[in-house]
């Protein structure tokens, strides 16, 4: 081989190893993207849907920060999305804020999602809790391309594929957050995100959607309060 062809090839080479190691594999983890549909994006990673508990929150302050997004939180698009293939289970998460989202009928449109996952999550130089990328929202990888510029030839993952939308904009509305399974079956409403300024920080919260016994357990126990309020009331009247 000539010399100089060598030299190429090997330059070549390493640029490609230098890429690939600048951007993360997707690892199932949940994420949450801000866009303004200008400037630079933020995705940030939540961690595994797993993990998630109740009240749990993230502050995101440093990377919005980070992002240049410190002063349109209030009016940026934001959402969360995530997916898992386990053991041949293969599920999708993601908030909407319009309704309830379109079932997933297949294999081949959660195949759709789990590529635009990990294309918005190779912005991260590593996976994990708190790490977080700040793409320019113009980039094929982007928050902004990925999921709010549906119908685009960019961004039809979500808009266009999955037939749904998993932004929503402003501070302090407790936003649905949905699993769907690719199998067909309705998507499952299994918490909600909100996002608030407190004092100077911008803090993401979650929580689940209550267990079918604790609901069981709230109604007995304000039937039970309805009924001593009613026997109060009773005893008042006859006195």
């Amino acid at each position: 081989m000539n010399k100089k062809l060598y030299q190429a090839a090997v330059l070549a080479a390493l640029g490609l190893a230098s890429v690939t190691a600048a951007h993360a594999t997707y690892n199932n983890d949940l994420l949450v993207g801000f866009t303004t549909q200008s400037g630079n994006d933020l995705v940030f990673d939540l961690g595994s849907f797993s993990s998630l508990t109740d009240g749990e929150t993230w502050d995101l302050t440093s990377a919005l920060s980070a992002a240049g997004l410190s002063g349109s939180v209030s009016t940026a698009l934001w959402g969360v999305v995530g997916d898992i293939n386990n053991s041949g289970t293969k599920t999708t998460w993601l908030t909407d804020a319009s309704g309830i989202p379109a079932a997933d009928p297949s294999s081949s449109q959660w195949s759709y999602i789990h590529s635009a996952d990990g294309a918005i999550f190779s912005s991260l130089s590593a996976g994990g809790i708190g790490n977080y990328g700040t793409p320019s929202s113009t980039v094929s990888y982007s928050w902004n391309q990925e999921t709010a510029q549906g119908g685009s030839a960019l961004g039809t993952a979500y808009s266009s594929v999955a037939n749904t939308d998993p932004n929503t904009s402003g501070l302090g509305t407790w936003v649905a957050f949905y699993q769907t399974v690719a199998n067909g079956s309705a998507p499952t409403e299994v918490g909600s995100f909100s996002l608030n300024t407190v004092g100077a920080s911008d803090i993401l919260s979650f929580e689940p959607v209550p267990e079918p016994s604790s609901m069981a357990l709230m109604a007995v126990g304000g039937g039970f309060l309805m009924l001593i309020g009613r026997n109060k009331f009773g005893r008042k009247q006859q006195s």
